[in-house]
């Protein structure tokens, strides 16, 4: 069954790819910035609106706009706070204590309004929100006259809008525990903020009760997925039809609609027609996990903007990294996980075993000493980009 729910998951990985995003120039008044309906009467200017939201996803400091906390990138938080959360990583090096998301597995830091761990992911989520919000605000979706272009860029919008308040809800929404009571607040997520809320409805916006909150993600779900009917995304940094249906999956397997979770998985390995993953693939140490593969229904990636070299995924999570905080902490795979992959399986030849070559002719960007000097379970799976471990 663990399986089985792993696959339904919509796979979305952070890269570091140095590839700079291309915008869309269009020409206003002078003087002036563009306005809902200018950007609602064209598609390129609503393409341009969009290509900020993949940017933004990978922007290094992208709350505080300078470098207060190291864990303020965007995105890629998420993915390294919910792999401690779960207890899949651990910091194998003697300097554990620069693993900051390691307080999402101990907790025993703050995490109260205040704590950089609850605003950072609260406030990034919401600054997305809001750019999407932006776009949906300049299309009049009930216009019969729109372009199947301007309808496919609304509905990108509203899948990235549906996706960032299923991570807030799964964030933020409080579960039985034997630590905290919870039954004041049990089955209420986050207030819903969409392109027609004011200052002041803001200003008394409760959190949203489950069911509510879970309706009006399917509910966005529902209009991009109408609006997106024949309609593909100038590349993969914008979700398509596929993802639309893969993020359905996933708010179905958190509400416990696991049949329908099922379906949608299929809908969308069926719609988006790729394939997994090779051993090659996997094991390659210039281009594995960072580079987009015929397996990728949604990525995002670094520009020349967007890096930052603390604030970056691959300088927290790769194993061969000599630049951000992976080199002090040296992230591993938690041994019970990795005790219990079978030694057939060529998605355990990324992880060091105790016994190095013995065990696996391991690829690595470094040399044999680095892997033989390296702790037991060090993961290799993350690779700096042609394998360039230095900078």
């Amino acid at each position: 069954m663990k399986m089985k729910r792993n696959n339904i998951l919509l796979l979305i990985s952070a890269l570091s790819v140095l590839l700079l995003n291309s915008c869309i120039d269009e020409t206003f008044p002078e003087g002036s910035t563009a306005t809902s309906e200018q950007i609602g009467a064209s598609a390129s200017a609503l393409e341009a609106s969009l290509n900020g939201i993949p940017s933004q996803m990978s922007k290094g400091y992208f709350v505080y706009d300078d470098q207060v906390h190291e864990t303020d990138m965007s995105y890629p938080q998420f993915m390294i706070a919910q792999t401690e959360m779960l207890g899949d990583i651990f910091p194998l090096g003697e300097n554990s204590g620069y693993d900051w998301y390691r307080n999402y597995n101990t907790f025993n830091a703050n995490f109260g309004e205040t704590s950089y761990f609850a605003y950072l992911p609260w406030f990034t989520l919401y600054k997305l929100i809001k750019s999407a919000n932006d776009v949906i605000a300049a299309v009049d979706i009930e216009d019969e006259s729109l372009t199947p272009a301007i309808k496919g860029a609304a509905g990108v919008a509203y899948a990235n809008r549906a996706f960032n308040y299923y991570l807030l809800m799964v964030f933020f929404e409080p579960v039985e525990n034997i630590y905290t009571d919870v039954s004041k607040v049990k089955g209420l997520t986050v207030p819903i903020v969409t392109e027609k809320t004011t200052g002041d409805d803001a200003k008394n916006n409760p959190r949203a009760p489950r069911a509510e909150m879970i309706d009006f993600i399917l509910s966005d779900l529902d209009k991009a997925e109408a609006l997106m009917d024949g309609y593909m995304p100038s590349s993969r940094l914008f979700p398509s039809l596929a993802v639309v249906y893969g993020i359905k999956a996933k708010v179905y397997l958190w509400d416990e609609q696991y049949d329908k979770a099922a379906e949608f998985a299929g809908k969308a390995i069926a719609t988006f027609g790729g394939s997994p993953v090779t051993a090659a693939q996997w094991e390659d140490e210039k281009i594995g996990f960072n580079t987009a593969n015929q397996a990728w229904m949604w990525y995002i990636n670094y520009s020349a903007e967007s890096m930052r070299n603390l604030a970056n995924f691959t300088g927290w999570i790769s194993g061969e990294a000599d630049w951000g905080y992976s080199s002090l902490t040296r992230p591993g795979i938690d041994r019970s996980l990795y005790d219990k992959i079978a030694n057939n399986d060529f998605r355990k030849n990324t992880f060091l075993h105790p016994d190095k070559y013995d065990f696996h002719a391991y690829k690595t960007s470094r040399n044999e000493a680095y892997i033989n000097d390296a702790p037991a379970y060090l993961s290799l799976k993350f690779r700096c980009r042609e394998g360039n471990w230095e900078t």
